[in-house]
């Protein structure tokens, strides 16, 4: 072989190797549609109602969405058009709505966003206590609520406006944070 054919070859062997290697090497895209292929799409449910129970196996919320998507990090579940039915205990139920929101994993988080409406179902009382809010975060285990955001309490016709509030729905107190008013019709 002459020294002009071995030098051809040696340059056709570093042009079919190097062209290998860019053709299989893996982008970032290819990594990303890789790994949400191995998880799958996720689930989705319409007009599906979810039970969670207690600690104690005793049911403590119904929750029922016009749509349940599963996040396809497993972070949990986005939720729209929801009502939910709360019972801390041995306390009065409580009644939540709101147009979109989440629920973790572990279902023990759910985040209310979009006319928030939360309505105390006491039987003893004729007009039951109503709290109109942007945002509530429930605590389904500690039976707490919260939002930092502007909310209206009303009792008939009475009402409380404050900023931030923090609910503690085992005992039914509600505690406004900051810039309280409100008008009491004895």
């Amino acid at each position: 072989m002459s020294l002009r054919t071995v030098v051809l070859v040696i340059v056709l062997l570093a042009a079919v190797i190097g062209s290998r290697l860019l053709l299989d090497r893996p982008d970032a895209d290819a990594g990303a549609d890789a790994a949400s292929a191995a998880r799958g799409p996720g689930y989705y449910l319409r007009d599906a109602t979810v039970l969670g129970t207690g600690r104690d196996g005793r049911p403590l919320y119904s929750l029922h969405a016009g749509r349940i998507d599963e996040e396809t990090d497993g972070s949990g579940a986005r939720l729209s058009d929801i009502e939910l039915e709360y019972r801390a205990a041995d306390a009065d139920p409580w009644h939540l709505r709101a147009d979109t929101g989440h629920i973790s994993s572990d279902g023990q988080i759910i985040q209310l966003a979009g006319n928030v409406v939360i309505t105390e179902m006491d039987d003893a009382v004729e007009e039951p206590t109503q709290v109109k809010a942007p945002d509530l975060t429930v605590n389904v285990e500690t039976h707490f609520a919260s939002t930092l955001h502007r909310v209206r309490i009303l009792r008939g016709a009475d009402f409380l406006d404050g900023t931030g509030m923090e609910a503690y729905l085992s005992d039914g107190r509600l505690l406004l944070q900051s810039d309280v008013q409100g008008s009491y019709q004895p």
